[in-house]
Order: structure tokens, then sequence, then C-alpha cells
């Protein structure tokens, strides 16, 4: 059977394509104990700022509003021998294909998205985390689309605000993908708005197949 991987972060597809064994970095306890000190009384910019010193392209792959992220990321950096030492040589054949939309497009489906989470009761679902005692520096409630609502929750903004703050953090995170990706040599890229685009993808599917010596798989899709 060809296994199919949809969507997920890069840092998560370099991983798997590129067998960058990150599992064999332990969490390190009093790193962790400083770095949640960082947090709190600096902010996520402080964590995101040393994250860059230690390794900008890593820095690169990670939201820099994900307190969480920004720390395990940080542990990451710190042991960069383990990486190197641990990372096996690739093992897999794949076909790595890219879809894009203009990026206005793009902007209004995320808005869209964000809208409808509002209507369907997302500040009822923050409202209940507070109340079951969640705090907003633990991981669940420091990720995109709950931290934009600590204001309001605080009485410093308004409803409106906050959507709108939501969005625009969305928009940063699809800039910041958008630029990851494109630096990624092996990927194909295919514009979802240009005719017959599923045919060029199938196309393109069915000459890796081939050229892999995947004949027989390739039978069993026709």
């Amino acid at each position: 059977k060809i296994p199919i991987v949809v969507g997920g972060t890069g840092f998560y597809l370099r991983s798997l394509v590129d067998k960058i064994d990150t599992l064999m970095i332990k969490p390190d306890r009093s790193l962790r104990r400083r770095l949640d000190q960082v947090y709190k009384e600096k902010g996520a910019k402080a964590l995101f700022d040393e994250l860059l010193s230690q390794n900008p392209k890593l820095a690169k792959r990670i939201d820099p509003q994900n307190p969480r992220r920004i720390i395990r990321a940080i542990e990451i950096a710190l042991n960069p021998y383990q990486i190197t030492k641990k990372t096996k040589e690739p093992c897999l054949e794949f076909l790595w294909i890219g879809l894009k939309l203009p990026r206005e497009l793009l902007y209004a489906k995320a808005d869209g998205r964000v809208e409808e989470m509002v209507r369907n009761g997302l500040l009822d679902e923050i409202k209940t985390l507070l109340e079951e005692r969640y705090a907003w520096d633990l991981p669940v409630m420091s990720s995109i689309g709950y931290r934009q609502f600590r204001p309001y929750f605080e009485g410093t903004k308004s409803i409106d605000e906050c959507v709108q703050k939501l969005k625009w953090d969305t928009h940063a995170y699809i800039r910041q993908q958008e630029t990851w990706f494109k630096k990624q040599p092996e990927i194909s890229w295919f514009n979802l708005n240009e005719q017959d685009v599923l045919k060029r993808i199938e196309r393109e599917i069915c000459e890796y197949l081939k050229r892999s010596d995947c004949q027989e798989r390739l039978n069993k899709l026709k």
C-alpha cells in the first residue's frame, strides 16, 4: 500500500522525510522551568528571540506566538550534536505535492473559518476552560485561536478586536508557512485555480510511480 500524508507543519514533514530523530532529545526540566519563567515575565517574543539566537533556521519553522513549541525548539537547538548523530539517511521514496491559492483567497478562507469558529461557540469553549481553572500560560491556552481572546476575558478589549487579532495572526501564520514551503526544492507545486489541475496532479503521480519502478502499484490505481 502507498501511504499518503496530508497536511502537517513544515518541521513535522521534514522530520518525516529526512528522518530527524528529535525524540531522542529528552525534555530538560530545569531548562523548561527557566524558559517558562521567561515567558511569564517577558512573553513569547523573548522566547522566540532566544531561539533565533540559538538556531535561526529552526526558528523559521516555529510559530513565534506558540510558547510550548518555542520551548521545545530551544531544547532541540541546544542539542545539535544529538540531532546530527541520530539523523538517519533517508530511506523513503516520496513525492511531495504542494497546492497553491492566491494569498487573498487564503486570507478570505481563513477569515471565514475564524468567524465560523466564533459562531460555533469558541468563546463558550474558552470560558469553560477558564472555569475549570485552566491558566493562560498552559500549552492549550497559548495556542492560536485561544490566546487572542485573553484580552476580552480580562476586560481590556472587545470581542470584535480579538476576532480581528485572530484573523491577523492567522494571516501571519499563512505567510510564515508559505515562506518555508517555497524553500523546499522537492515540492511540485500546483495552483488550484488553474484548469485541469486535478488531471495534472494525477499525471504527476503516475509519472512518479513509473520512475520509481512501481508499475504494479500503478496498475492498481487504474
